[in-house]
């Protein structure tokens, strides 16, 4: 179909695929929208073309053996579909995890921050159960830095798994700015007592409320601490190398990596369905999905400026702009006729192009 080599010729300015494996990603691609299951099998259904349903699995079965692909060039795409490249951004780090099998399925990945949502730049597949140690994170981010400039990262943003000595003494000699949660029982050196953390803040008691300290002596190295109580009625303390006023703010914005995690699996392309259990064959399907997820967050934005979803009445959206755009983008490519063709081709533009260029929905 004339959109699948639309697609495929927008995706050529990033991907350096031969023809034949340029072709099988755009499909794949198309295909996931259709079936939201990266479950093989379900994605040979949507798979276009009249071929027999068995040559379509062996197909997508040597995209997954063969392709040559990195995520450096998914990283770029991202950057140039988003409007960051060179521009300085947030990083969320997380970390996934489930079982297929006895295989443990264990993501260490890094996202940028782009408006209210996380997108994935970079990640490792760790070869374990349980958390990742200093040494991973080291290896994660010596090969990010390669592709984004430390001058350009605003901050780090990482949760509770993401501490230690080791860990923070390589984000200081890399210059890295950080804003981390740490555990409440940690002990810091504050006013020449060391103490818990969590006594520093005994005054909070009320969702809301805030408090901070400078110049905190946490494991050798010194920081600010900001706490607040959150919407749980956790205590929640964040420390930073940076003089920024807006720790907890700017920290909040890490949960948008779990909001992008829910996306990639039951609230919308159900990962964990995967049989994949190769290291690298998983990895090519996060960039699969990355790049699905993210041409939905873009269809998304541009219809909700001109159809804004509907409020409820608690005061949020009836539906996520990630939703609204797969859901968009799904409709049109599940009843495409002469008629709809153009949309579609509108909506593949938008991967190359600014939304407001695109006109004729």
């Amino acid at each position: 179909m004339h959109y699948t080599n639309q697609l495929k010729d927008t995706l050529s300015q990033y991907f350096t695929f031969n023809k034949s494996r340029l072709e099988c990603f755009s499909l794949l691609i198309l295909a996931l929208i259709k079936v939201r299951n990266v479950n093989l099998s379900e994605l040979s259904q949507g798979f276009n073309g009249e071929a027999k349903l068995k040559s379509k699995y062996r197909r997508i079965q040597r995209f997954f053996d063969k392709a040559d692909i990195n995520i450096s060039m998914l990283s770029m795409f991202i950057f140039k579909l988003f409007g960051v490249f060179n521009k300085c951004v947030y990083l969320a780090m997380d970390r996934t995890n489930w079982k297929f099998g006895k295989k443990n399925i264990n993501i260490l990945l890094v996202s940028i921050i782009c408006g209210s949502y996380a997108v994935p730049i970079y990640w490792i597949l760790l070869d374990k159960r349980g958390n990742s140690n200093h040494k991973e994170r080291k290896l994660l981010f010596e090969a990010l830095l390669k592709i984004i400039d430390k001058s350009h990262i605003a901050g780090i943003l990482a949760d509770r798994e993401f501490i230690g000595k080791k860990w923070f003494d390589y984000l200081l000699s890399r210059d890295l700015p950080f804003f981390i949660r740490i555990k409440k029982d940690l002990k810091v050196e504050a006013f020449k007592v060391q103490l818990r953390t969590d006594l520093l803040f005994l005054d909070l008691k009320e969702s809301g409320q805030k408090k901070e300290f400078k110049n905190i002596l946490l494991s050798g190295i010194y920081v600010n601490l900001s706490a607040t109580v959150n919407d749980k009625g956790e205590l929640m303390i964040i420390a930073t190398n940076t003089d920024s006023n807006n720790i907890i703010e700017t920290y909040r914005q890490r949960w948008k990596i779990e909001t992008m995690f829910g996306f990639f699996k039951t609230k919308g392309f159900n990962f964990e369905s995967t049989h994949l259990t190769d290291m690298e064959k998983i990895s090519k399907m996060i960039i699969v999905i990355a790049i699905a997820y993210s041409w939905s967050i873009k269809i998304g934005e541009w219809k909700n400026s001109i159809e804004p979803i509907k409020i409820k009445k608690h005061g949020r959206k009836e539906i996520s702009i990630f939703r609204y755009g797969l859901d968009c983008i799904r409709e049109i490519i599940l009843c495409v006729n002469s008629k709809t063709k153009k949309n579609i081709l509108a909506f593949i533009k938008m991967l190359s192009i600014n939304t407001k260029q695109v006109s004729g929905y």
